[in-house]
């Protein structure tokens, strides 16, 4: 973000004061996260990262600004004190306007709220603190620069201006062709929106989408008394399946559980597999596993559950992809029925 400002400022103090309400802010971030009792993790060092490029805009605004009035002849002092005046009330309905999109959040229950609650958080208060860093410091610190030396012809400076006063010809022409033709412009505008909504609608939604990291996980269950041997077939059987996949690289498989606290289990086995780098195959985990339940499915005598890891490191269950409870002040025949239409629905819906 530093390095943006400089190539358009090419001026290494005024880009320097801006580049101070980054540390200030975030810095300043943390003790709101502190206060709020959250701590420092991938949400909130996800706001901070998106925090630095917004909590330049302000300081950004101001300093321009000023550097405005002191090209037209006024003293430092007094180019701050006008500048930021002039500037204020802006810059302060722009702060809060982004501040207000993700304040609400923080007051969202449930795991939507206790994932997005820190980062809104975050987002919000180093916003706030950069609209303070801007009407203070950035005045303060413009105010005692000197103004610019002339620049020799054909230097990267000079080669940089013709490409910014080249860049704003463009755009007063663009702007005066808007302005010569506003019904054009405002039937772009109203069928950008029609196409915009028309798009969404045809998105699909999910809280977090599948990822593919090349492994995926088997828990395969025989009925109560299985000899072990029998459950060794099965998953014999599941392992030649999974290695006749091209994009199976290797499998660890094991039958049978058991532990200093736990009895043994002979009827039940799991099954770890990897696959191939992704760019060596064709087909992502979670086609081969739709594909693996289809085919592995079919055998009778045992139950096997595939899935992701990815899914349970994302809070998903240790059984699947998802649970369903259902609760109500229902007679139980009554919750039963309803329990085994949705899972008739499921079905079908999956097919």
């Amino acid at each position: 973000a530093v390095f943006t400002v400089f190539i358009f400022l090419r001026r290494a103090r005024p880009t320097l004061i801006i580049a101070m309400a980054i540390p200030i802010s975030l810095v300043t971030t943390f003790g709101l996260v502190w206060l709020a009792g959250y701590t420092l993790n991938t949400m909130t060092l996800l706001g901070l990262t998106l925090a630095v490029g917004v909590v330049i805009d302000d300081a950004i605004v101001v300093l321009e600004n000023i550097e405005r009035h002191r090209e037209g002849g006024m003293p430092g002092r007094e180019a701050a004190e006008k500048g930021t005046r002039e500037i204020a009330f802006a810059a302060t309905a722009a702060t809060i306007s982004v501040a207000a999109v993700f304040l609400p959040v923080v007051f969202v229950e449930g795991m939507v709220g206790s994932f997005l609650g820190s980062f809104g958080l975050t987002v919000a208060g180093s916003v706030l603190v950069s609209l303070f860093v801007a009407l203070t410091l950035t005045p303060m610190l413009a105010a005692r620069i000197p103004m610019p030396k002339e620049r020799e012809e054909g230097s990267v400076y000079h080669r940089l201006e013709v490409g910014f006063e080249h860049l704003e010809a463009g755009y007063k022409r663009a702007l005066a062709w808007t302005l010569d033709h506003r019904r054009t412009t405002i039937g772009l505008a109203c069928l950008s929106l029609v196409l915009a909504i028309v798009f969404g609608f045809q998105l699909e939604a999910e809280f977090f989408p599948p990822a593919d990291e090349g492994i995926f996980f088997a828990k395969l269950e025989t009925p109560q008394g299985t000899a072990l041997a029998t459950t060794l077939e099965y998953l014999k059987t599941d392992e030649a399946w999974m290695l006749a996949q091209p994009e199976v690289a290797g499998v660890f498989s094991a039958v049978g559980f058991t532990g200093p606290r736990v009895p043994a289990r002979p009827n039940e086995g799991m099954m770890f597999g990897t696959l191939v780098p992704r760019d060596q195959r064709t087909r992502g985990v979670q086609e081969i596993l739709v594909e693996a339940r289809e085919a592995l499915g079919r055998i009778p005598g045992r139950t096997i559950r595939l899935f992701n890891p990815a899914e349970m490191m994302r809070g998903g269950s240790s059984t699947g992809a998802f649970e369903v409870q259902l609760r109500g002040n229902l007679p139980l025949d009554e919750l039963d029925r309803l329990s085994d239409e949705f899972i008739a629905g499921s079905i079908s819906t999956s097919r």
